[in-house]
């Protein structure tokens, strides 16, 4: 409970700075564009990189899986669809984990250590964030 008072009092010292908070918001920004992960499905056959800021930036696919999306099989050709879809889902969760990581130690160099949990209901991505479905 101490702890939430604290964050609670660091969030009103931040408040009375906005300078301090436009740094903060320009340092996440781009921290979240400089991270890539790669996400992938089928042993590697799909791969797809996303950058922290949840935007995909190059998705990769083994000639196997270019033939089946090719195919006129549609059992075939929907197995491929979905594995591109399960590499895109990787490289989205694994992107969330690394913006979670960068607000966290953003939060924490703000005297906010903490806080990123406590108000992880309201953002997707955060401990206890709502996630997309």
């Amino acid at each position: 409970m101490f702890d939430q008072f604290k964050a609670f009092g660091a969030i009103a010292d931040i408040l009375k700075n906005k300078d301090k908070i436009q740094d903060a918001a320009e340092r996440v920004q781009d921290r979240l564009t400089a991270v890539e992960v790669i996400g992938e499905a089928g042993g590697g056959v799909a791969k797809v990189v996303a950058l922290g800021s949840l935007r995909v930036v190059r998705t990769e696919i083994s000639p196997a899986l270019a033939a089946g999306l090719a195919s006129a099989d549609v059992a075939q050709k929907a197995m491929a669809e979905q594995m591109l879809a399960d590499a895109t889902n990787d490289a989205l969760m694994k992107a969330q984990m690394a913006a979670r990581r960068v607000v966290e130690e953003e939060a924490e160099a703000m005297g906010l250590g903490g806080l990123a949990g406590q108000l992880g209901g309201l953002v997707p991505g955060l401990p206890g964030g709502t996630r997309g479905g």
